[in-house]
């Protein structure tokens, strides 16, 4: 099938890029085209407007500002893992990355477009939960910064704005984190998964704070609260694990399809949940400068 038919704009820099966007009915705007161009061929997507932010100067980058990883809409993401795998406080971050995709995928998309996909299956929703990523928007309203996982929880942004930042957290020390997540092949589709931190306190023994949140059809990428009452302030010991588990199944929303049922899926993230936890403890018992 071939696309709708579509105007098509390149601009040369940011202003002429809100422009074009504040001016059209139903803009896309194109970085990596990853998720935008099968949308067109299969008219899921049927924009006025296409705008290509690709010959923007200065949304290429990807480097560390005030410790937060921070990279421009048109970064990409094999230039995000680079960074990522190259400073332990962003080891989740790259873990994550590691399983998006193909090489040659990771070339073309970006993590900026990734995001604001809002696809809360995919293991960035779970990333930005748990990294607490801040997204930069710039449109008629001037500039503003968001927090990315209120986009995949369903946010909707005022038209004409263009996201053109993205920053993540860094590990705290003595903070654990992992990464866990089940599918039928090592990279791309997955039945679900979670992302973990977790920290001690003075003792060493007793959990002093914990985040879960889940990648899973049906959820919103958001934490499970319930997870870190049930941890907090007790010894990560087996019955402390079987009611975080128990807490992240009763929390966690599912649904089903041709690859498993909704309940298959809950059961899947709460024995996620006992695993990553289990592994973000043990790094945060090995490592006190994570």
């Amino acid at each position: 099938m071939h696309p709708a038919r579509f105007a098509y704009a390149r601009p040369a820099d940011l202003a002429e890029a809100l422009d074009r966007l504040a001016g059209s009915a139903a803009p896309a705007v194109l970085a990596g085209g990853l998720d935008l161009v099968p949308a067109l061929r299969a008219r899921k997507a049927r924009p006025d407007t296409v705008v290509d932010i690709s010959a923007i100067p200065g949304l290429d980058y990807a480097s560390l500002r005030d410790g937060s990883l921070v990279a421009g809409a048109t970064a990409r993401q094999d230039q995000v893992l680079r960074l990522a795998e190259a400073h332990p406080g962003f080891a989740l971050l790259a873990a994550a990355m590691r399983t998006m995709g193909t090489a040659q995928v990771r070339r073309t998309g970006t993590v900026v477009g990734t995001v604001m996909q809002a696809d809360p299956a995919l293991q960035l929703a779970a990333v930005c939960g748990v990294l607490d990523a801040i997204v930069e928007l710039r449109g008629p309203e001037g500039t503003r910064r968001l927090a990315a996982a209120s986009l995949f929880a369903g946010t909707r942004l005022p038209h004409g704005t263009l996201a053109v930042e993205i920053a993540l957290r860094p590990m705290a020390e003595r903070e654990g984190w992992a990464f866990a997540r089940a599918g039928l092949r090592e990279i791309g589709g997955h039945l679900g998964g979670v992302a973990a931190r977790l920290s001690f306190g003075a003792d060493g023994r007793h959990v002093a704070d914990a985040v879960v949140a889940p990648f899973v059809a049906g959820h919103d990428g958001s934490p499970l609260g319930p997870v870190g009452a049930a941890l907090a302030g007790r010894p990560l010991d087996p019955d402390t694990l079987r009611d975080a588990e128990a807490a992240a199944r009763a929390a966690v929303r599912t649904t089903g399809d041709n690859l498993s049922s909704a309940d298959y899926r809950r059961h899947l993230v709460g024995v996620l949940t006992r695993r990553a936890l289990a592994e973000a403890a043990g790094r945060a018992r090995r490592n006190p400068d994570v």
